[in-house]
């Protein structure tokens, strides 16, 4: 039997694998098939079908399920279409809440649309981008809306705000904060300072270069959190509070 966790979209058997993937038509709904979102609805052309699937992150995934727990605060930031707010709002329970930030209108219209289909009643949606300052940046999305990101030579203008702004304004300390804003991750860091110094979240961060990578372990280590690189993905990192490592690992 082909171990699916295993298949590279890329490679040979994951090329055959999207030939029948095609003919699904876009709109429609699919059952999530794998991790603790199983059963869950996905519109189909929202995003990667490797999502529903379950080949999407599969280490991933499974260490932020070992890691977040019912009645938890997660904040999916970079939420994209919301294929970890699914997985976080089953994860966190009734007890729980995910707040999920993501700026691109079409993402965020998805976002939205998987919230209300799946009745995920713990989940709230902020069209905003999270940074290290509160204001307004150029977001570019010529190439790929997955792919989205602030920068100089953006294409149209995002509302921004903090990790730290959030938590004073809404009064919701996060548990989790699950980063993935293709690049702007030390950004991130950096305006959660007093969130990291002062709550002690437990951080997943996808880093997208070395010089990213480096100011992310930098800002952690100096926040004295231990972090590590999550199976082989060299730009995939938990990192855990060094008085709570003991505890979680």
């Amino acid at each position: 039997m082909v171990d699916l966790f295993s298949v590279k979209v890329d490679a040979p058997f994951g090329k055959l694998l999207r030939i029948p993937l095609r003919m699904i038509p876009r709109g429609s709904t699919v059952p999530i098939l794998f991790t603790r979102a199983r059963g869950k609805r996905w519109i189909v052309g929202s995003g990667p079908h490797s999502c529903w699937l379950g080949f999407n992150e599969v280490r991933k995934r499974n260490l932020f399920t070992k890691m977040v727990l019912p009645g938890n605060i997660v904040f999916d930031i970079g939420a994209n279409v919301g294929s970890y707010t699914i997985l976080s709002s089953i994860l966190v329970g009734p007890r729980g809440k995910v707040l999920a930030f993501e700026p691109m209108p079409e993402n965020i219209k998805y976002l939205q649309d998987h919230i209300t289909l799946n009745q995920l009643s713990n989940v709230q949606a902020f069209e905003i981008a999270v940074s290290d300052y509160c204001g307004t940046a150029k977001f570019d999305a010529t190439t790929d809306r997955v792919l989205g990101s602030i920068s100089a030579n953006g294409n149209f203008t995002v509302q921004t705000t903090t990790i730290d702004q959030m938590v004073q304004d809404h009064g919701v300390i996060p548990n989790c904060l699950k980063i993935d804003v293709e690049g702007g991750e030390a950004a991130v860091l950096r305006g959660a300072r007093q969130v990291l110094k002062n709550h002690r979240p437990i951080v997943f961060v996808a880093t997208h270069s070395p010089e990213v990578h480096k100011e992310c372990i930098e800002i952690l280590d100096s926040e004295l959190y231990s972090a590590k690189i999550i199976g082989n993905e060299k730009d995939e990192l938990m990192a855990i509070p060094i008085n709570d490592q003991k505890q979680k690992s």
